[in-house]
């Protein structure tokens, strides 16, 4: 798997799994408006217009997290929309994507303006309270998921269909 099929199953893959963890850790009592920062969903509906399949990751036991650890996991994720004003014009110039299959990157580039910047105000309000250390071990940690999620082997069932389907 290459190419936008292989982004989008890394996406699935990263936004499920945080959103899995901060959701066990009461994310909403830091970001009360974390439903509109959900974009998981959104991920596997593009999978689905490119004629995939997102894989069923179930649900992980999230090891408990404190404030420090809520606010770097969530960090990536909510930094990770700053690209894709840039990245979603280009990707539909190029054909890479259509609007059918770019609803993540969409609500991405929305969240960009909407969302990032109240993110930053939550940092900004905690900062006396939380360890900045804590807050960047978190960070780190999931952006070392990041990194498994765009890497790791893609099992058949997850491939996107690359090729036009016999008759």
């Amino acid at each position: 798997m290459r190419g936008y099929g292989r982004y989008l199953l890394g996406w699935h893959v990263l936004q499920s799994r945080v959103e899995s963890l901060l959701e066990q850790n009461a994310v909403e009592q830091l970001l009360p408006d974390w439903p509109r920062r959900r974009r998981a969903h959104l991920v596997a509906q593009d999978i689905a217009a490119s004629g995939g399949r997102a894989p069923h990751l179930g649900v992980r036991a999230a090891p408990p997290l404190d404030a420090a650890g809520v606010l770097g996991t969530a960090y990536v994720v909510e930094g990770a929309t700053l690209g894709a004003s840039v990245l979603l014009p280009r990707f539909l110039e190029r054909g890479v994507a259509t609007e059918a299959n770019s609803t993540f990157l969409a609500a991405c580039a929305v969240a960009s303006v909407e969302t990032w910047p109240s993110f930053l105000e939550t940092l900004r309000r905690f900062e006396s309270e939380v360890s900045p250390d804590a807050v960047v071990e978190a960070a780190e940690r999931t952006f070392a998921w990041a990194r498994e999620a765009f890497l790791r082997p893609v099992r058949p069932q997850a491939r996107l269909a690359s090729r036009p389907s016999s008759p």
